[in-house]
């Protein structure tokens, strides 16, 4: 008698057809996320983008000029006028101007002029029409130095809340740029803090440079004397607590 053709045992058959269903799944998933990272977006262009510090208001300078002007007519005659220029001004450079002719009608019309401005849509263009560059400076508000040390910006951050903002890698890197002297950012805050910055670039001996600019502009938070820790903090309040005590005993024996 021919040989009947030998049955797979019913477990083998189980654990071929559950091998085949995995493998069918393990291939759906590939295309699927093949296909879910062609869509993502992609980064909007190579270059980073330049954030501004959040203290930033743009304008970081106003003036009010006299403005004098010798006057000639051959009809009522020859003499000096003066007017007064309103300026605004970023790093240096006048963003825009307005001219009245007392100075005490230029500083009542201040908020009007920042306001016109505004409107304007505060452009990167000089009173010119020169375009500024305003990204190769210093971020540091008000400063006008090169902006040399190069930083990434890790986290962003909603103010004054100090949420973090999600990520969104499609829209580019983030960067800022410091001049030497500003170039130490500290660990007070949260998005401008030296732990939220990875070094992109920076000058030979940099680092030297903005401990020294830190210590220059140094200005130590105040309470009741200085304190450099939080475990100073009781010994601090204890002390004007003591004062308070001797002053109002002071005042009291006094009567």
């Amino acid at each position: 008698m021919p040989r009947s053709p030998a049955t797979k045992p019913a477990s083998t058959a189980r654990l071929g057809k559950s091998e085949n269903m995995s493998g069918a799944l393990l291939s759906n998933f590939v295309l699927h996320e093949t296909e879910r990272l062609r869509l993502m977006p992609k980064p909007i262009s190579d270059k980073p983008n330049y954030k501004r510090h959040d203290d930033d208001e743009w304008f970081d300078e106003i003036r009010i000029v006299t403005v004098p002007r010798y006057k000639t007519s051959g009809m009522s005659g020859d003499e000096w006028r003066f007017s007064a220029n309103v300026q605004l001004l970023r790093k240096g450079h006048v963003l825009f101007e307005r001219s009245f002719s007392k100075i005490h009608y230029a500083i009542d019309f201040l908020p009007a002029i920042q306001h016109e401005y505004a409107d304007m849509g505060c452009g990167s263009q000089d009173v010119e029409g020169n375009e500024i560059d305003f990204n190769r400076y210093c971020f540091n508000p008000g400063c006008r130095e090169d902006g040399v040390v190069e930083y990434r910006l890790i986290d962003q951050f909603h103010r004054p809340y100090g949420d973090k903002m999600p990520k969104r890698d499609y829209l580019g890197e983030n960067h800022r740029r410091f001049c030497e002297a500003h170039a130490k950012r500290g660990d007070c805050g949260l998005e401008d803090a030296d732990s939220n910055y990875i070094l992109i670039s920076a000058p030979p001996g940099w680092e030297g440079n903005a401990d020294l600019g830190a210590q220059q502009a140094e200005s130590p938070s105040a309470f009741a004397g200085t304190i450099t820790s939080l475990d100073e903090l009781p010994a601090a309040i204890q002390e004007i607590r003591n004062e308070h005590e001797r002053k109002t005993s002071e005042g009291t024996g006094s009567k």
